[in-house]
Order: C-alpha cells, then structure tokens, then sequence
C-alpha cells in the first residue's frame, strides 16, 4: 500500500495517529492538513483555507475512507491560492529640509561690538550672545553692558531686524544706560561699531512700551523685511512682589540716509 507522500503505509491501527499528528504539526506551523470537499480562501466562511483555517471542519466524521477496504483514494493538497501583491505605499514628496540648529544658520560679516547714542549720554560695550537655560535671549548680568543675538540679523545682513538688548537695572550694578531709552525722541541718530572698525548709523522710528505678555517676538526677532536696528530693554511699572518690571522698552530704529 502506498501513502499519499508516496511512502510504504504501516497497518491501518497507526494510520489514524499519522495523520493525526500530521494535522497538530500543521497547526503548529500555520497551515493545516488537506481534507476532502473543503475549500476557499476567505477565513471568515469557516472552511479550509490552507493557511491556518478549522481544519477540524474538513474532517466531520473522521477519515473519509474510514471503514473501507482497499487503496485509500490518493488526495491531493489544495493549491495555495497567492497572497495579492502589497499595495506600495503613496509617494512621499520630497519636501526641501533645513537645520533647525541655530549655530547652522548664516550670521553677519561683522559683529557689533558697541553701541552708541549721542544724544542720550549711552555708550555701551557689546557682548554677542544666544539663549539662556529658560529659551529666553541672554544678557549680561551688569547692565552697563548690551548683548547682540547673535543668530539674529546683524548690520550688515541685507534683511531682518539686528537685536541688542541690556537689563535695565540690577541691585548690584544700580541703573543701566539702557534705562533713557524710554524718552528717545523719533529721529534720536544710534550708532553700531562693529569688529571691523565699521559704523552703522540709525535713526529711532519708534518707541513702544509694551507689557511682557503682549510682545510680539517673532516681530523682535523678525530675520525678514528691511534691515533695522531694535534696543530692548524693561520699563513700566515694577512688580515688587514678583521682583520684575510688567513691560518691555522697544526702540525701532532704521539705517540713516
């Protein structure tokens, strides 16, 4: 007698645990054994599928041949119905990328390394700085001394705002000079020395005294629009309780003709 596989059978008593054990091995590896009138690839209808369906539901009663004399009939396995081919997914376009690492970004030729104001009695040294530990700007802690962003536009960028900014007072270096800016009149001419003996003049446009909450500054810090010079400083009333000022001091000032 010759099996399915094309083997020599033992006796019929050890067919049935063959089989058997063939079925849990199928099981086990995900696929089932063939049986006789099953069929269908959708797991849902409860039929055989060949990839892990009830193979128990193909089997009803036992072996098919069960009880009968004679060569058992030869079955041959189902044939695999082929998985769809995997839909691709959509196309990515390609978006242009930049760092977002400020030290990546272009700075000026120059640094200011000095600002003036003539009419105000204000000269101040300039530090050139980025942002403190609370992602705020970073400034000296004498005010006497001014701080530059330095990731920010600087005088000679063809656009954008140049930042310079100084603490307007401290409890240990007493009233910065940054403190007249407040009273600058409109056409007030300011000067920025830079680190190669350049000179860039401004004139003040405007004064504004803004309460912190209220600062718009993506406008401050703007790197768009016509190059322009912009002092910050605190004013306004003081909050003894929360040891700050309630305002900030905006000085626009745009390049003298």
């Amino acid at each position: 007698m010759v099996s399915l596989f094309g083997w020599p059978t033992v006796t019929r008593a050890v067919v049935g645990p063959v089989l058997a054990g063939g079925l849990m091995l199928g099981l086990l590896s995900g696929c089932a054994a063939p049986s006789s009138g099953i069929g269908g690839t959708d797991p849902a209808a409860g039929g055989f599928t060949g990839l892990g369906g009830p193979a128990s539901a193909g089997l009803p009663g036992g072996l098919p041949w069960a009880g009968r004399t004679g060569q058992e009939p030869s079955i041959s396995a189902p044939a695999r119905v082929p998985s769809p081919a995997p839909i691709p997914p959509p196309a990515v376009p390609d978006v242009p990328r930049r760092s977002a690492d400020l030290a990546g970004l272009a700075g000026p030729v120059s640094a200011p390394v000095r600002v003036r104001v003539p009419a105000l009695g204000i000269d101040m040294p300039i530090e050139a700085v980025g942002l403190a530990e609370d992602a705020a700007m970073a400034l000296p802690a004498n005010p006497a001394v001014a701080a530059w962003y330095r990731y920010g536009a600087g005088p000679a960028s063809p656009a954008g705002a140049t930042v310079v900014a100084a603490h307007v007072d401290s409890p240990v270096y007493d009233i910065g000079p940054f403190a007249l800016l407040a009273d600058a009149p409109a056409g007030t001419e300011i000067v920025l020395e830079t680190a190669d003996g350049g000179a860039h003049r401004y004139t003040v446009a405007s004064v504004d005294s803004v309460e912190k909450p209220a600062v718009p500054w993506a406008s401050v810090f703007d790197r768009s629009g016509q190059p322009r010079l912009t002092l910050v400083t605190c004013g306004g009333e003081f909050d003894y309780d929360a040891r700050r000022y309630l305002s900030n001091v905006i000085v626009t000032a745009v390049p003298a003709p």
